[in-house]
């Protein structure tokens, strides 16, 4: 079951037409298939199958749905949990898919007459622009507390930094 549903996509993460049966149902199919995809990528599949087994747990609690804690700094920092990095990969990812369409020789932008040719970078990079700061602080976080993670492979965070999502 996933962690979030269609209502995360409003304002910067606005998708045209959600309203509509054929595009909601389009969304809730790609959060199916990315929302685990997002958990391996970032916590690797051990840890996020006995994250989510156990969520209720304390110390994954925390992971998902939030918490304050000093950073490496010493500073007091606010992780404000996963479901928004969630919806930031899942925005991220309906967009870069859609655009540009490839054609047999080359890639192509879709001509509508009368309509303005936008650039689809434009809807994509502020939700990288938060995805990946909020990450650095979960990163961050769980390797000041990894005693508690002891299969968490932090691996993963440095190739998803190095390599992109």
């Amino acid at each position: 079951m996933a962690r979030i549903g269609i209502e995360y996509f409003t304002d910067f993460r606005k998708i045209d037409n959600l309203n509509t049966d054929e595009i909601s149902e389009v969304l809730e199919e790609k959060i199916d298939r990315l929302e685990p995809e997002f958990f391996i990528k970032v916590f690797g599949y051990e840890f996020q199958q006995i994250m989510l087994a156990d969520d209720t747990n304390p110390i994954y609690e925390s992971i998902l749905n939030g918490t304050e804690y000093r950073n490496s700094n010493g500073q007091l920092v606010k992780w404000e949990g996963i479901n928004e990095s969630i919806a930031n990969y899942i925005y991220y990812w309906w967009h870069r898919e859609r655009t540009p369409l490839s054609g047999g020789v080359a890639f192509v932008k879709g001509q509508v007459q009368n309509a303005t040719v936008a650039d689809p970078n434009y809807r994509v990079v502020p939700v990288w622009n938060k995805l990946k700061p909020a990450l650095c602080i979960l990163r961050d976080y769980l390797y000041i507390n990894q005693a508690n993670y002891p299969t968490l492979v932090f691996t993963n965070f440095e190739i998803m930094f190095t390599n992109g999502l």
